[in-house]
């Protein structure tokens, strides 16, 4: 008997045989050969150049738009005008300018500003009030002597002590009816008042009561506060007491108003103070001239 011998192979399937490697390497070689004279010979071969119109000339699908220019109409011609000689300039102007630069410079300094603030103040009623009272007052006055002149004319007639007691006690209501005195507390009040008229050989009118000296103060008390409130603003730790001395007319005007003494140390604050302290008005009477010595107590929370 014969047996059949079995051979197999070493290699894997996908394993290279070198029939295969040699094949490769031979097509290689072959590829970069090619390679190596095609770009020897391509630098030297000339191109002839493209025309930019040729290059840039647009496909035959798109079209151009142009608008034609319309002609502009010529420009019109300009009229030279006459050139207008300069007005002289006549002496009045110069004077309302320099009275413009001054009240541009009194502005700057203050003093329109402070005559501004002075003129919201100015509205008084204290006098308005006082006037009313002192009519009132002179009328009971006139009333009471002329109805006490009929009682004393009366009593010869007859018994009629009973009806003139009457006659009196109605008149004293009626007087004191028409008559309102208000005795006012207040941080402003006055210390001295004195008058001014000290010769003794010269007769001597009557004077303002306290009562009449205080009212005025009392009613214009909110103006100078209103002040003092704006003064806290740039140093709220302005306070203390100022005494100020007035010299009344008869009129009713304050002739002279200065600073006795002061615990308040802000000169634009006393400044403003004593003007509108100045703007006070106590009324017509026919009384001596005044010299009213008048403290006020500054503080935060007063006025």
């Amino acid at each position: 008997m014969t047996t059949a011998e079995s051979y197999h192979s070493l290699h894997l399937p996908w394993t290279l045989g070198a029939d295969d490697e040699r094949r490769f390497r031979n097509i290689l070689w072959v590829v970069l050969l090619l390679c190596i004279a095609i770009s020897a010979v391509v630098p030297w071969i000339n191109v002839p150049e493209i025309a930019r119109e040729e290059a840039e000339a647009l496909p035959s699908r798109l079209a151009k738009l142009v608008i034609e220019k319309k002609e502009e109409p010529p420009p019109p011609e300009i009229k030279k005008e006459e050139e207008k000689k300069p007005e002289e300039k006549k002496p009045e102007d110069k004077v309302e300018k320099a009275t413009e630069k001054a009240r541009e410079k009194a502005q700057k300094s203050g003093l329109v500003a402070l005559r501004s603030e002075l003129a919201e103040l100015r509205k008084n009623p204290a006098l308005d009030s006082l006037k009313k009272d002192t009519a009132l007052l002179l009328s009971g006055q006139q009333m009471l002597t002329n109805q006490r002149s009929i009682i004393t004319s009366n009593v010869a007639r007859g018994s009629g002590g009973v009806q003139g007691a009457a006659i009196n006690r109605n008149i004293g209501v009626q007087s004191l009816a028409s008559i309102s005195t208000t005795q006012v507390e207040s941080p402003i009040g006055v210390d001295d008042v004195k008058v001014a008229n000290d010769d003794p050989k010269k007769p001597r009118r009557k004077t303002r009561s306290l009562e009449e000296i205080q009212l005025v103060l009392e009613q214009n008390k909110g103006a100078l506060f209103s002040l003092y409130h704006r003064a806290l603003r740039s140093d709220p730790s302005l306070q203390g007491k100022v005494v100020l001395e007035l010299t009344v007319a008869p009129n009713g005007v304050i002739l002279d108003c200065k600073v006795i003494s002061s615990d308040v140390r802000d000169d634009d604050f006393l400044r403003k103070l004593v003007a509108r302290v100045k703007l006070f008005d106590f009324g017509t009477k026919d009384v001596e001239e005044m010299i009213v010595t008048y403290p006020i107590d500054f503080l935060p929370t007063s006025g």
